[in-house]
């Protein structure tokens, strides 16, 4: 993905929100336990990032990829732009003001994002190069909306709609986002060094007692780690008994979802060739001098130990630990569930009519 489009992906997933309401499902508290998931970038400095990180308590059942088969449209999504579909929680935690906005829809606009799902007014208004003023009038009135995004239905082809739809979410599984909350350099990339976490509640322990995890490495073009069994991770055992989790993501852990050809032309023009291969270990990025990932900037951000295909290199930490208090972060923005209907379908309509059947 070019530096456009793939950096456009990250200021706009501050619009690409979730329609899935997080911790919509609410347990009584006699049954409901609340944990407190963290994820530690621990990659050396100048290494590799991650982005948004989608995290799943579930019963076993939801298996996101397996290796050696073609990946989903949702993995697809998440791999090569970060976008997991619980984008409303950013906006929730960022509650970015409407001049912001209005440059981020300017900006989104150019790359190819369709505002007609939201707002005929909105996209004539755009498609007439109309002053800021303008657009953000109609900012504010969508802002002043009342719909309710937990009334709305999950957005499609992200990893969150595919869980939410699943057996596993059905039966009561929960899922949230972790991400670091950062404009700058890069917009909610997590950098080497620092650590996010979230305060989630399960339903019913002893019903969902696997963890799932997933999330796009930073820079590349499709590298994401993740873990390919479902119940690979149990937190919690048959009688509900909290296990914990705590565990190294290495460097020779991480996936290449198969579907866009690593030539590492993050910040350049051609890029986002279709691959149409399988999930594979990812082998790495190349050497240093080989015109890569390692010898590029980004506003003065080097990447120069991002191969994470080093000897010993690792990636993340993950924990999992119990707390007494409940999970009360469960607000979010109405633009936000909105906006996720236009940025999503704008991408399934782009990706209907790629030969790949992939999203941009």
């Amino acid at each position: 993905m070019a530096i456009f489009g793939k950096m456009g992906m990250y200021f706009h997933t501050l619009v690409t929100a979730s329609m899935i309401a997080t911790g919509a499902i609410v347990a009584p508290p006699s049954t409901a336990a609340t944990f407190k998931v963290t994820v530690e970038n621990v990659a050396p400095e100048s290494g590799i990032n991650l982005a948004h990180f989608w995290i799943g308590f579930h019963d076993g059942s939801f298996d996101a990829f397996n290796a050696g088969e073609a990946a989903s449209d949702a993995i697809a999504l998440m791999a090569e732009e970060q976008v997991i579909g619980l984008g409303a929680r950013i906006l929730a935690d960022f509650n970015i003001p409407t001049p912001q906005l209005t440059d981020i829809v300017i900006s989104t606009f150019a790359a190819g994002t369709d505002y007609a799902f939201i707002s005929p007014e909105l996209q004539s208004a755009l498609e007439a190069g109309s002053d800021r003023a303008t657009i953000s009038a109609i900012l504010d009135s969508i802002f002043n909306s009342d719909i309710d995004v937990k009334d709305l239905p999950p957005s499609p082809g992200t990893i969150a709609a595919e869980f939410a739809n699943s057996q596993a979410g059905k039966n009561g599984g929960t899922q949230d986002i972790l991400f670091y909350p950062t404009l700058s350099p890069i917009p909610i990339v997590q950098p080497p060094g620092t650590t996010a976490s979230r305060l989630i509640e399960v339903d019913d322990p002893q019903k969902n007692r696997f963890f799932s995890y997933a999330t796009m490495l930073f820079p590349s073009n499709d590298a994401f780690i993740g873990n390919d069994d479902p119940q690979g991770i149990q937190v919690f055992d048959e009688q509900g008994n909290f296990l914990g989790a705590d565990f190294l993501v290495l460097g020779n852990q991480a996936w290449d979802a198969g579907t866009e050809v690593n030539d590492e032309k993050i910040f350049s023009m051609p890029a986002n060739i279709d691959e149409n291969g399988t999930v594979q270990p990812h082998p790495g990025l190349k050497a240093p001098g080989k015109g890569g990932i390692v010898d590029s900037q980004l506003d003065g951000l080097s990447f120069a130990n991002a191969d994470f295909s080093a000897p010993g290199y690792q990636i993340a930490r993950i924990t999992i630990t119990k707390v007494d208090e409940p999970n009360t972060n469960q607000g979010l923005l109405v633009l936000g569930g909105l906006l996720s209907i236009v940025t999503i379908m704008s991408k399934l309509k782009q990706r209907k009519n790629n030969f790949s059947s992939r999203f941009n």
